[in-house]
């Protein structure tokens, strides 16, 4: 059985959104963490800051004054994948707001409670990618699409090559990432008045396809624990 555009079911392919439906649920489920409210989800090949944990703690320290209803969680890669440079304006307020796209990012429970509460409509959205299969829910409003970004990078993508998009990356992001990698700064700025992005919410009219098959839906559905 295929998916929406008649491509045939790849294990190598579905294994993105298994892995991390399956580590979202370990780690707001084990009983050795239910004292943990938020959790900085990544990928093996990203490195991170010094201060990466300081900056989690300031991020969630300012949606926890009255703003939880507003921001998905944080992100912490303002080029947003070496596609853009960081610009004055972010520099100068020290943290921009944006619609959440893709990326290592730090949720909390409130959030993770949501996603479950939409289980159905993340395992059967028929996209083998995690992070658009969350766009499409905030596309839904099942959770906010604003996430909080601090003006300096921290974190950096070292994996760009011989990875699932290597033909997607021109000289410009290689360039960036080559300057990053081993540059990441320290950040201590609090958050006053972070800079608007002015980023709409995206509605994905389509999936990407590659989550087609019953058996990768129903073992999904099987991990939030419903049916």
């Amino acid at each position: 059985m295929g998916d929406t555009y008649g491509n045939k079911r790849e294990g190598k392919i579905t294994c993105c959104k298994h892995h991390f439906t399956w580590l979202m649920n370990t780690v707001f489920g084990l009983e050795e963490t239910k004292d943990a409210d938020g959790f900085l989800f990544t990928e093996e090949d990203y490195v991170v800051a010094p201060t990466i944990y300081e900056t989690i703690q300031t991020g969630f320290s300012y949606i926890d004054e009255g703003r939880q209803e507003k921001y998905f969680g944080l992100a912490f890669d303002p080029t947003e994948g070496y596609t853009y440079n960081v610009n004055k304006n972010v520099l100068d307020r020290g943290w921009k707001e944006t619609a959440f796209v893709t990326g290592p990012m730090a949720i909390r429970r409130d959030m993770f409670a949501k996603i479950k509460s939409h289980a159905k409509d993340y395992c059967t959205w028929d996209d083998y990618n995690w992070d658009w299969t969350i766009v499409h829910l905030m596309g839904i409003n099942a959770v906010p699409y604003q996430i909080l970004v601090p003006a300096k990078l921290q974190v950096a993508h070292i994996g760009l090559e011989g990875g699932l998009h290597e033909k997607a990356i021109d000289a410009k992001k290689k360039a960036m990432m080559l300057q990053y990698r081993n540059h990441l700064e320290s950040f201590h700025q609090k958050i006053v008045n972070p800079y608007d992005r002015e980023r709409n919410k995206l509605v994905k009219q389509k999936p990407f396809g590659g989550w087609g098959h019953p058996a990768d839906q129903e073992h999904c559905m099987k991990l939030f624990g419903v049916s």
